[in-house]
């Protein structure tokens, strides 16, 4: 069976890529720099400062990226060096869902905290999985979240399409619903020619009451966001962690 080897004298680089493969299910073995060098290692992933000391085809040099460490061990275990399309499947939400596909085979799945962080995730993908072409299918539910996805993955110019989400048929576990239709999602065609005009991101009042609900909870009771707010915060110009600081701050501040 090929695996992947860590090896360097980086104790803390150490410690943060084997639990990161650990964690993601990538099988591993560890090593010293002077070990010899099993012959299933298909890639060896070190520190910079040592990339040039280590003799092996497939050198991976790591400093604070674990999930492109992470996305680039799984294209090593790969049985194709490039791809003739990746599809990103996202399920929107508060926490997306997402699923990196290579010509139909799953090649990593995640659950993010924020729509924004999509970006990230999609350009490290680009980076560890070469493809000939590149589409990313979103869900078409949470209109606000799909929106603030669409938009925020725009400047990277790939190919988008919205997904009728009724279409897909897989059945989800309850651990991994998000993750479960991310993939369905990418495995399902969509529509595109949305136009090239930022989509609306303007929540509804549902999903504002939502956002309130998500703060007094993360608040411990102690109050619930004002619907501005609140409305900032669902339309991704806040963070709920900066918005409930400020509202804290300012019930301290008329409390002096």
């Amino acid at each position: 069976m090929k695996l992947v080897a860590v090896v360097t004298e980086d104790f803390r680089l150490y410690h943060q890529l084997v639990k990161a493969l650990k964690e993601s299910g990538v099988p591993f073995t560890t090593l010293m720099p002077s070990d010899e060098m099993p012959q299933d290692v298909c890639a060896v992933f070190t520190s910079l400062a040592e990339q040039q000391s280590i003799s092996h085809p497939r050198v991976v040099a790591v400093e604070d990226n674990l999930r492109l460490a992470v996305y680039q061990a799984r294209h090593a275990l790969w049985e194709k060096e490039r791809s003739n399309q990746l599809v990103l499947g996202v399920d929107p939400g508060p926490r997306p869902g997402v699923a990196v596909l290579g010509d139909g085979c799953v090649l990593a799945t995640a659950q993010l905290e924020s729509p924004e962080e999509i970006v990230c995730l999609v350009q490290d993908a680009l980076t560890a999985f070469p493809s000939d072409s590149v589409l990313v299918r979103v869900g078409h539910g949470n209109a606000v979240m799909r929106n603030r996805i669409i938009n925020s993955l725009r400047p990277l110019g790939l190919g988008l399409e919205i997904v009728d989400e009724a279409g897909t048929s897989l059945s989800h576990s309850r651990d991994n619903v998000h993750v479960d239709a991310a993939v369905s999602i990418a495995l399902s065609k969509g529509r595109s020619g949305f136009g090239d005009e930022e989509l609306p991101v303007e929540p509804s009042p549902g999903e504002i009451r939502e956002v309130q609900r998500r703060s007094r909870d993360a608040s411990g009771g102690r109050f619930t966001l004002d619907r501005e707010s609140a409305r900032l915060v669902a339309m991704g110009e806040k963070t709920l962690e900066d918005a409930i600081g400020e509202q804290d701050d300012a019930g301290r501040d008329e409390g002096k």
